[in-house]
C-alpha cells in the first residue's frame, strides 16, 4: 500500500452560496489517500469527493449540467505526510470557466 495525494479539477458545477442565485463554476481540491495502487488511489479519491455533503450543500442538480471530475496530480507521498495531514475537505470555488 501506498500514500497518495491529488489535486482535483470538478468543473461544471452548478454553484449557490448564498440562496438566491445559481452560477455555473467548479473546484479544486486537495485530498489524500492510501491504495494500492495509482487506479485505486484515483478511484477513492473521487468517492470521497462524491459523497462528501459540504459539496453537496453548494451544488445544485440541474439537467442542462453534467458536472466533471478531473484528477490533474496525483502523487505518492511519505508515511510522513500521509500522519500528518489532516483530512483534507476544503473546496477552492470558482465562478464561471476556468
Amino acid at each position: 500500500m501506498a500514500y497518495y495525494q491529488a489535486l482535483v479539477h470538478g468543473s461544471n458545477f452548478i454553484l449557490n452560496f448564498d440562496g438566491d442565485e445559481n452560477k455555473a463554476g467548479g473546484f479544486y481540491t486537495t485530498r489524500i489517500v492510501k491504495a494500492a495502487n495509482h487506479d485505486e488511489a484515483e478511484l477513492k479519491i473521487i468517492e470521497i469527493i462524491k459523497t462528501d455533503q459540504n459539496l453537496h450543500n453548494v451544488s445544485v442538480k440541474h439537467r442542462s449540467t453534467t458536472p466533471k471530475l478531473y484528477v490533474e496530480e496525483l502523487a505518492i507521498i511519505s508515511w510522513f505526510q500521509y500522519i500528518r495531514s489532516k483530512p483534507g475537505s476544503g473546496y477552492t470555488f470558482y465562478i464561471g470557466e476556468s
